[in-house]
């Protein structure tokens, strides 16, 4: 299985990657973001604002690291699971919430929601398959990863083009 494998270890480190880096070159247009969750106390922005980035890249680092792909796997799931948190009580509570999850900065909506239960489910499938051996199925397992993180990170572009919204 380690095509499998690869394919959600390789998709799930370019989507932490590109994210941590959205959040860097932006860090204050993320805090701002943050204002939006009324629950989150004004204090602990600060903290958020350096944690969400350091926890995004240590789960890329623990899933490329041979060895600790487990645990970067169950990081993983653990940053999704809050995201996702975070993106129902936005959307079931109709609130307005800006996102600044890769970046530039947009509304949390359903779309946000597949998205993060794709990727929470990749993670989660990490956990169950067994590590793999690299070999060419890996290598085109991470192939094929490495593109969907990509368009995962491009994902409110490719709703538009669906849904024309």
């Amino acid at each position: 299985m380690s095509f499998a494998e690869y394919a959600c270890r390789a998709a799930l480190v370019a989507v932490f990657v590109l994210a941590c880096a959205g959040k860097l070159r932006d860090l204050a247009g993320f805090r701002a973001s943050l204002a939006d969750l009324a629950w989150l106390p004004g204090a602990a922005r600060p903290v958020v604002t350096a944690a969400v980035p350091l926890t995004e890249a240590a789960a890329a680092v623990l899933l490329l690291v041979p060895g600790t792909q487990l645990a970067g796997f169950a990081l993983s799931a653990l940053l999704l699971a809050a995201f996702t948190g975070v993106i129902g009580w936005a959307v079931l509570g109709r609130r307005r919430v800006r996102c600044a999850c890769f970046g530039p900065v947009s509304l949390l909506g359903p779309g946000e929601l597949v998205r993060n239960g794709v990727l929470l489910s990749f993670a989660l499938l990490g956990i169950v398959l067994p590590a793999g051996d690299a070999g060419p199925a890996a290598v085109a397992g991470a192939g094929l990863g490495l593109l969907a993180g990509f368009l995962i990170n491009r994902w409110p572009d490719l709703a538009y083009l669906v849904t024309g919204k």
